[in-house]
């Protein structure tokens, strides 16, 4: 038998089995009241299940502090990652923008594009200029926000980095710009500001 003192440890599924309608209702109220205030922050309606236990959803919350907060690009705010990998075809030459090889017309690279939902400052980005590489060469580009801080600072840093084996990230700076380089998007209008 559920206990109403008890009820951030139940799940909503648990709830709504439970077989006595008033201590139902009741367990509800708590939960819902509880949860509606979680919701009003739009981060937090983005990365909560709602059907969890609070207690899931507490912990969820205080992990999402260290996968979702910028330490380099936006320093503390809150993001979201929207990575993009497109499979193209080049009709001309491109440039590998991670190796600098050149990819010959008729061959196949990866076109990356970043978006990036600011939730602190309800703001939205995307890269300056979508990122290019040869098909083995686009396991460096970002997909959380830890990955996206530490490549900004290593293209930051380039110049006092040595080649770690696999990037040479100076190398890699002067074609993809010094750091993680973005154009805000307007929300409104969805273009670029």
């Amino acid at each position: 038998m559920l206990e109403i003192d008890k009820y951030e440890f139940y799940t909503l599924d648990e709830i709504l089995r439970c077989p006595d309608p008033q201590l139902r209702e009741a367990i509800l109220k708590k939960r819902n009241n509880a949860l509606n205030n979680l919701l009003k922050d739009r981060f937090y309606r983005r990365i909560i299940d709602s059907e969890d236990s609070l207690i899931d959803i507490f912990q969820t919350i205080d992990e999402a502090d260290i996968e979702y907060e910028s330490c380099s690009v936006f320093p503390g705010d809150m993001l979201l990652l929207y990575p993009q990998f497109r499979e193209r075809k080049a009709k001309d030459e491109v440039v590998c923008d991670v190796s600098g090889a050149i990819i010959n017309a008729g061959s196949l690279y990866i076109n990356f594009q970043l978006f990036i939902d600011n939730v602190t400052r309800d703001r939205r980005y995307v890269l300056s200029r979508p990122w290019k590489s040869e098909i083995g060469a686009s396991d460096i580009f970002p997909t959380t926000v830890p990955e996206l801080d530490s490549l900004d600072m290593r293209l930051r840093n380039s110049y006092d980095m040595r080649c770690d084996g696999t990037y040479d990230y100076y190398d890699m700076s002067t074609r993809i710009g010094d750091g993680i380089n973005l154009r805000r998007l307007d929300v409104k209008t969805k273009k670029l500001v």
